[in-house]
């Protein structure tokens, strides 16, 4: 091999060499550049996030369900709209209802249910009259409380459902 042609192959490696090196400036260049408009997008999302220890409230939230999950993700509450209105629905551990807040037009009331989701307790306000009725672990009604026009009433049922004399 001559010196010409040694010459000729090492000015073709250097030639090959300087593109090498440009291509990896350039993606040097747009690495840095990601990273860059990465943590810019970082520090603008965290600027839209109340910090911890923060006392920034927000003057209103809106939306048309709230749910609420425990440590294991349970649904434990909810609150949004039903058919009819505004409900507050209040889940055991075991995922039972425990209790519901409603309200709509024609009534506002509350339900406690025992631990296996049964009805055991309704007090509610229907048609301007209130009512307190309890239930027994088959979800009979055993003791009812009403205010009508005309005054207090009680009816207290025995297990058949026979309406017992008050003593």
């Amino acid at each position: 091999m001559t010196t010409e042609e040694r010459l000729g192959k090492l000015e073709r490696e250097l030639s090959r060499a300087r593109t090498r090196f440009r291509v990896m400036v350039v993606g040097a260049g747009l690495c840095l550049a990601s990273l860059a408009a990465i943590y810019a997008y970082g520090q603008l999302q965290l600027s839209f996030k109340p910090r911890p220890g923060s006392t920034e409230i927000s003057e209103e939230l809106r939306a048309r369900n709230f749910v609420l999950e425990d440590g294991n993700g349970r649904v434990r509450a909810t609150l949004g709209m039903s058919e009819g209105g505004a409900m507050l629905r209040l889940n055991a551990e075991n995922g039972d209802l425990g209790a519901t807040l409603y309200l709509n037009d024609d009534r506002a009331g509350l339900t406690l249910n025992d631990k296996n989701g049964k009805h055991r307790a309704v007090l509610a306000v229907t048609q301007n009259m209130p009512i307190l009725c309890l239930y027994d672990e088959k979800e009979e009604p055993r003791a009812t409380f009403v205010v009508l026009k005309d005054g207090p009433h009680l009816n207290l049922r025995d297990a058949k459902g026979q309406i017992m004399p008050i003593r």
